[in-house]
């Protein structure tokens, strides 16, 4: 994959980023290395493309932080990775306290089994990028088996309760 690169994204931001962020999905299991945190990326810059309204820096960042948490709790990622941006000092010199706000809030909400969805659209790209890593033809068709055998079920509970 090809990371899609804003011209005016500091280089100086992607350097940090590269150097001091990406490096540490090394230590994560196979499931959040390297390998998936630049899918990630990936496909959140995919994504953002698509809205003249959202910050692809924001959104690179947030996509690049979206995991860091996993160095404290697996259970608790997601509010582990917010507070890492909160408490990087380095992003101050490229975000307004607002975005960098925004960048905390996309990590938080980017886990897909969280019970609180994203309400901002730059969170949203993350979690969405963050599902499809990983998301084959294969995994595609095993969750649509289970969701038809839970809709059969619901149909049979239904006619029996009829009866």
């Amino acid at each position: 994959m090809v990371f899609i690169l804003r011209k005016q994204r500091p280089e100086e931001l992607e350097e940090y980023i590269e150097r001091e962020i990406l490096t540490s999905y090394h230590d994560f299991d196979k499931a959040h290395d390297l390998s998936h945190v630049k899918n990630v990326i990936d496909y959140a810059l995919e994504l953002g493309s698509e809205f003249e309204e959202i910050n692809q820096d924001i959104v690179y960042t947030a996509a690049a932080y979206h995991d860091l948490g996993l160095s404290h709790s697996r259970e608790k990622h997601h509010q582990y990775s917010a507070q890492i941006v909160k408490e990087d000092q380095q992003l101050q010199k490229y975000f307004s306290e607002q975005e960098i706000e925004i960048i905390s809030d996309a990590c938080y909400h980017h886990r897909s089994s969280s019970e609180e969805k994203a309400e901002r659209l730059t969170s949203q790209i993350v979690a969405d990028a963050d599902s499809m890593d990983g998301l084959t033809i294969e995994r595609m068709i095993i969750r649509a088996w289970k969701i038809m055998k839970i809709n059969q079920y619901q149909n049979f509970m239904i006619i029996c309760i009829n009866i």
